[in-house]
């Protein structure tokens, strides 16, 4: 777990990271980081809370993430929504995740993982981010310079096709734009 802010020199230009959860459309808060008597109650030991991350969905995720270090997730529609609570974007960053890549994300949330270094990308065309799978790796390069210009998007390369298609967006987190 990090104790001080993420540095993001290393952001700035490249970032290359394996997928390790898919999930689905609508993922709330509640299921990022749990409220209740049992997640609320240690919301003020990062090392605590962080132990519920993304329980709902996976049990297997906090023991998986501490074994990978830095990684991305991908998730549907919406993803994020519900609760604007900051818990959901540091507990996952405590553990590693540096990317999220969705078909939308929930605009303070967007916020919120920007807040604590995570990077909220959005895809393009529906059911692009579904062709992520778990285990393989993120390459993205020339960050600093395509979030810098603010682009809709950027072409992603595949190393396996060598064809290039339209990559996710920025999913900027100061417009309101996003879900």
């Amino acid at each position: 777990m990090f104790t001080q802010a993420p540095e993001s020199e290393e952001t700035r230009f490249r970032l290359e990271v394996p997928l390790l959860l898919r999930l689905g459309d609508n993922v709330s808060t509640d299921e990022i980081m749990p409220a209740g008597a049992e997640g609320m109650s240690l919301w003020s030991s990062l090392p605590g809370m962080a132990e519920h991350t993304f329980r709902p969905l996976d049990h297997s995720y906090v023991q998986r993430a501490r074994d990978t270090g830095d990684h991305a997730i991908t998730g549907g529609r919406n993803y994020g929504q519900r609760s604007s609570r900051e818990q959901a974007a540091l507990a996952p960053r405590s553990f590693g995740l540096r990317l999220v890549i969705a078909r939308s994300i929930a605009r303070i949330h967007a916020k919120n993982l920007v807040n604590f270094g995570i990077l909220p990308l959005t895809t393009r065309d529906q059911g692009d981010e579904g062709k992520l799978q778990p285990g393989k790796t993120i390459r993205l390069s020339g960050l600093h310079e395509a979030l810098g210009d603010s682009p809709e998007s950027w072409m992603c390369r595949s190393t396996a096709t060598g064809s290039a298609e339209p990559g996710p967006s920025h999913a900027d987190p100061f417009h309101d734009h996003l879900t």
